[in-house]
């Protein structure tokens, strides 16, 4: 009578065990040929229950049977191997990964050198153009303030040419009055001496001479007030161009002071959050440098 597929599955388990095979539901199909799926694995089951009791026994004697110690010591042999061959592999996995790991942070630290070098160099370039400007600004408040000094003596030069002017004016008004009196003076007197013709023959050379004399002097006090007329369209001519030259003046400060100001504000806030990240950057680095130790 055949050996029923329990025992079977039983005796197959025991020799795959000896050979250092685990008596898996598929190892032992695979043996035996037959059986049912749930017929193997009821029996392995059991199997598996006395194997555990045959391991271990309940009598007084400590000697396990030769072909389990055998199957055992093999069994614990190639786990060790795949163990020691698994510890060997996962090592140098990690000893791979560190040092790629190692050669990414060492690019990255170097990455991170170069550009704080960089922004090392656009920094000093930005003082640099700053300090450059700030001359400039300086510069141009001087040629403001001497350009204001210009305008302060040239509107006191007007001023007092203005003042000699009105003072020509009040003797060129007085002596228009007396030439006006001396005319007038002087027809009285020929009104008067009219019907001496004999007086008006005679001092005819002398008034004449007088009348001379009156129209030479107001054409010179005439040129006299058209010289200072021209004088005081120049000063004024000037005046007004050294205002404009000094309301340019001023725009052009206010427009570099202004310019000057938001420009090196931006940069300096720009170079600043650029630091601010890099240091962020390095920072991290060394955390995973420490963390990698």
């Amino acid at each position: 009578m055949g050996k029923s597929t329990y025992d079977l599955v039983f005796e197959t388990a025991d020799e795959l065990l000896k050979e250092g095979i685990r008596p898996s539901q598929q190892n032992v199909r695979a043996r035996t040929g037959k059986g049912s799926a749930t017929t193997i694995h009821k029996a392995l089951n059991d199997w598996w229950q006395g194997l555990s009791a045959r391991i271990y026994p309940t009598d007084d004697s400590n000697e396990l049977p030769e072909f389990l110690t055998s199957a055992v010591a093999d069994i614990w042999n190639q786990a060790q191997q795949r163990a020691q061959h698994q510890l060997l592999e996962q090592q140098k996995n990690l000893k791979q990964e560190a040092e790629v790991e190692r050669k990414a942070m060492d690019a990255a630290k170097t990455e991170a050198r170069e550009k704080i070098e960089q922004l090392v160099v656009k920094l000093d370039r930005a003082y640099q153009t700053i300090e450059q400007l700030q001359n400039n600004l300086e510069q141009s408040r001087k040629e403001n303030l001497e350009l204001e000094r210009s305008l302060i003596k040239e509107s006191a030069l007007l001023a007092e040419h203005q003042r000699e002017i009105k003072s020509q004016e009040k003797v060129i008004c007085k002596m228009e009055l007396q030439l006006i009196e001396q005319d007038s003076a002087i027809l009285e007197q020929s009104r008067t001496n009219a019907n001496n013709s004999s007086y008006i023959i005679d001092n005819k050379e002398n008034i004449e001479n007088s009348s001379a004399s009156l129209v030479c002097e107001n054409e010179n006090l005439k040129s006299a007030i058209s010289k200072l007329d021209t004088k005081l369209a120049e000063r004024e001519a000037l005046l007004s161009s050294s205002q404009d030259e000094l309301l340019d003046a001023k725009r052009r400060y206010y427009r570099l002071e202004s310019g000057l100001e938001s420009d090196a504000a931006l940069k300096e806030a720009s170079f600043q959050e650029e630091i601010n990240a890099k240091n962020r950057e390095i920072e991290r680095l060394l955390a995973l440098v420490a963390d990698k130790r």
